[in-house]
């Protein structure tokens, strides 16, 4: 029996039993006596794939229980000749999984207001800006940050459209190097895969802990300025105590996200409310609060360059990635695609949405925390030695000194400079999660494809359906790269967060390229297609500048932020680059090669007509 006369045979018993031929839709509600025409076609549509299942013998439409969301879901069920069942979904991005050769085994629950909610949690509204004000300031002028800003936002935005398409096409758990060997095809698939989920998970393993070690730093400062300040004794918490501090915040983040994805997703949707809604309340307030406000004329017209810097372009580069610092991450929802409804929309809209929402917030903050200096010197002024201090913060971070002057020059307290101080911390706090979440995902994912040492033990969930062991694997990985921070040397600091953040970031370039390279038509594109928009060559250029500015910004990331350069301030991130990609290259060609191959298919893939062996053209071929 064909697949249409099997579908036409089985759906009409299920109309005599349901009484009318209404059917479900995909999120598991009746439609009523005739509305059910879209849903019966796709039914259809699906019967028809199922048929097209390698030694497929029995095809049955079924109904699932999910416990996650308390509904019957509706499902193809695959009897093959060999005995073996599988299951066809009807939500999109279980189906899209299936198709790529792999089965559901995390539990698919979320939806876009969580997928969102931990976009904002990894970009973190305040992690990148608070850190990176003062070096910004110093390098572009007030109106340096506050524009320079836009330059960059608008570029991050190219590289999220990018990455948004090509998450819509593939919604699996391993995301980045999934894409790129996708992309690339299988002669330079295996080793663009393997170079890429190296680069992301370390960069995601260390980026958590780092995240954590600078967020213990915020603390630092807000512990000082609670118990006197830098000018009145305060207390400061010295390296070892920030260093063990920091470890046991991993450690907590750690315990959370050993919980259920539902329960983890309530944390996030609870941290992008926080985060949100502090920074909201800060922009209203710190204007109303400060006595006196800088004229717009210097928030928005004064530039000024580091006169350290050899030139003034250069300080303007400098400038410009004070503003990538806190716009990247975007990209970590997309390791949460297999635990997503319908995660080939959901995902690429979450992408986006993040980074718009945090990209105009952050910059609000920007201009708010400009406006509201009251004493340009007070912010970075710092004694060191026998010099006593002339500040709360001893120039420890701008921000705080900010919210500091505004509060005590106002009320004589700085009680709401601490209270948001704590608000900036949560960003941190909620950031480490975050960063956990998406590292676990990668090495689960990594380790289901046989990429790990050990793999069959990084796979294997917990019976809530976490991957606890790779979530450990991270942990541990993150922690080990934070024992160097116990010397105290601010340059191992930097080399470290640059293995973060350059291999972060340029594990983006891999697959967008092979994006870009690649002839349309063996680019099965997903519900999010640039094209639909702009056109084909339209979407070709947005690829090409993505990769470009990702090119730039590994660049840039390398280049001295201090002059004159000394062993002190030198930037060691090109040789703790050189040596990372050097030692995975080496691993490659030495022993890697010849047994990594790539993305692991569990289901048997659909044929395509001729008998052949594709999950779908321009896919995995």
């Amino acid at each position: 029996m064909g697949a249409a006369e099997e579908y036409e045979e089985h759906h009409s018993h299920d109309g005599e039993k349901g009484g009318g031929g209404g059917s479900a839709d995909e999120n598991g509600s009746a439609d009523g006596g005739g509305g059910g025409g879209a849903m019966e076609r796709e039914e259809m549509q699906l019967y028809t794939e199922a048929s097209a299942f390698q030694g497929a013998a029995v095809v049955a439409m079924i109904e699932r229980h999910d416990d996650d969301i308390g509904e019957e879901q509706k499902i193809l069920e695959i009897t093959m000749e060999d005995g073996v069942t599988m299951s066809l979904a009807l939500d999109s991005g279980e189906r899209r999984l299936n198709e790529l050769g792999y089965r559901q085994e995390l539990k698919r629950s979320l939806h876009f207001p969580q997928l969102y909610a931990t976009g904002i949690s990894m970009m973190s509204v305040f992690a990148g800006v608070v850190p990176m004000y003062g070096q910004g300031f110093n390098d572009g002028g007030p109106a340096g940050l506050i524009w320079y800003w836009w330059i960059t936002a608008l570029a991050v935005h190219l590289i999220a459209l990018s990455m948004a398409e090509i998450s819509s096409s593939f919604p699996t758990a391993g995301s980045l190097y999934f894409w790129a060997a996708a992309l690339a095809g299988p002669k330079w698939g295996p080793l663009a895969s393997f170079i890429t989920a190296w680069m992301e998970f370390v960069g995601l393993a260390v980026g958590h802990a780092m995240v954590s070690y600078y967020g213990v730093t915020i603390l630092q400062v807000l512990i000082l300025i609670s118990t006197g300040g830098a000018n009145g004794n305060g207390f400061m918490l010295d390296h070892y105590e920030v260093f063990g501090i920091a470890c046991g915040v991993v450690l907590i983040c750690c315990c959370i996200n050993c919980c259920s994805i539902r329960i983890v997703s309530y944390v996030m949707l609870f941290s992008a409310l926080i985060q949100v809604l502090g920074a909201v309340a800060l922009i209203i307030t710190l204007p109303l609060v400060a006595p006196t406000h800088q004229p717009a004329s210097f928030v928005f017209q004064t530039f000024f360059t580091n006169d350290s810097m050899p030139s003034p372009a250069y300080s303007f580069v400098i400038c410009l990635m004070v503003s990538q610092y806190s716009l990247y991450g975007y990209d970590g929802v997309a390791h949460l695609s297999e635990e997503t409804k319908k995660s080939d929309r959901t995902a690429p809209a979450a992408i986006v949405a993040a980074l718009s929402t945090v990209t105009f917030v952050a910059w609000l903050l920007l201009v708010v925390f400009t406006l509201c200096i009251q004493n340009v010197d007070d912010i970075f002024a710092s004694a060191s030695g026998e010099d006593l201090p002339t500040t709360v913060t001893n120039g420890m971070q701008p921000v705080i000194q900010i919210l500091w002057d505004a509060f005590y020059a106002r009320y004589g307290s700085g009680l709401g400079a601490q209270i948001f101080t704590g608000i900036i911390y949560t960003s941190f706090f909620f950031g480490t999660v975050s960063g956990q979440l998406g590292a676990s995902r990668v090495a689960y994912a990594l380790a289901r494809d046989n990429g790990l040492p050990l793999s069959f033990l990084w796979r294997k969930l917990a019976p809530n359906k976490v991957p606890v062991l790779a979530l450990l694997l991270s942990v541990v990985i993150g922690v080990l790269f934070l024992l160097p921070l116990l010397f105290t040397s601010t340059t191992i600091f930097f080399a470290i967060a640059s293995i973060s953040s350059i291999g972060w970031v340029s594990a983006y370039s891999i697959p967008i390229f092979f994006r870009l390279i690649q002839k349309e038509d063996h680019f099965q594109p997903g519900p999010f297609y640039i094209p639909n928009y702009i056109g084909v060559v339209g979407g070709k250029v947005v690829h090409f500048l993505a990769l470009l500015w990702v090119l730039y910004t590994m660049i840039v990331f390398m280049l001295p932020y201090a002059f004159p350069v000394t062993v002190e301030n030198l930037n060691w991130a090109p040789v703790a680059i050189a040596a990372w990609i050097g030692f995975f290259v080496t691993w490659w060609v030495v022993h890697a090669r010849f047994w990594f191959k790539g993305p692991v298919r569990e289901i048997v893939p659909i044929t395509e007509g001729d008998g052949g062996d594709k999950v779908a053209e321009g896919k995995m071929e």
